[in-house]
């Protein structure tokens, strides 16, 4: 659990709800009639300073129950999602991250951050096609983005195991961002090559920068050597701004 600092009332209202915690129905059944209770008696701002704090405290599983009753009760969901998703994700519960961001991404289809997110959690789960088609869905609305480039470079070498296509995405990352902050990765996880092959820029439909088709080597396609000072990657979902 996190040090954080708390308006003392809601520092109080995450004191007693965690003591609920302790009563004999136990902790799920709990959280349920609190929930309840607060459903009926306070509006959508009060629950979502309630799922704020408990999230705050690293309580979770209560944040997670009031920030989903603030939705329901017509809180805006770009103030909820955010933390919502954030205690989601804190539990390892990435498809009930899922679950609440697919009906928000249908009501905003151009809020490409959400799209991003939306995409890690379907790579976390190993739905790699879902994750790939929202990654190109991003890609090719924000051509510019640097970090959507790297995500598919990783899914692509990780998940998918297609070197060839891996390196097209962190060679356009670096073309982006030369000095980013992975950098250090993407020119590491760089193919060495030595035969010819016709190749395609990102999956975006578009040919490479610079011009139309390509032609690189590829004989030699392999990862970085061992003991190579490439930086271990993060889970997609925190290269999310």
């Amino acid at each position: 659990m996190r040090g954080v600092h708390l308006p003392r009332a809601l520092a109080a209202i995450a004191l007693t709800a965690l003591a609920v915690g302790g009563c004999n129905a136990g902790p799920g059944a709990a959280v349920a009639a609190d929930v309840k209770t607060a459903r009926a008696e306070q509006t959508p701002e009060k629950l979502i300073a309630r799922g704020r704090a408990f999230a705050n405290v690293g309580d979770y599983t209560r944040a997670e129950q009031y920030l989903s009753a603030a939705l329901e009760s017509g809180a805006p969901s770009e103030v909820v999602l955010p933390i919502l998703l954030k205690a989601c994700i804190a539990e390892n519960r990435f498809r009930a991250a899922i679950a609440y961001a697919e009906p928000q991404l249908k009501t905003r289809p151009d809020d490409f951050r959400l799209r991003f997110l939306l995409a890690s959690l379907y790579a976390s789960v190993g739905e790699t096609d879902a994750a790939l088609e929202h990654l190109k869905s991003v890609a090719k609305s924000k051509p510019d983005y640097a970090e959507v480039q790297y995500a598919m470079a990783v899914l692509l070498r990780d998940a998918e195991h297609d070197l060839i296509r891996a390196d097209t995405h962190f060679r356009e990352y670096l073309r982006l961002e030369p000095g980013g902050r992975h950098a250090a990765e993407a020119r590491g996880s760089l193919l060495k090559t030595t035969q010819t092959l016709e190749v395609v820029g990102p999956d975006t439909g578009a040919p490479p920068s610079g011009g139309a088709r390509g032609a690189r080597d590829v004989s030699d396609v392999k990862k970085p050597a061992e003991g190579a000072d490439v930086a271990e990657p993060a889970p997609i979902w925190k290269t999310v701004p």
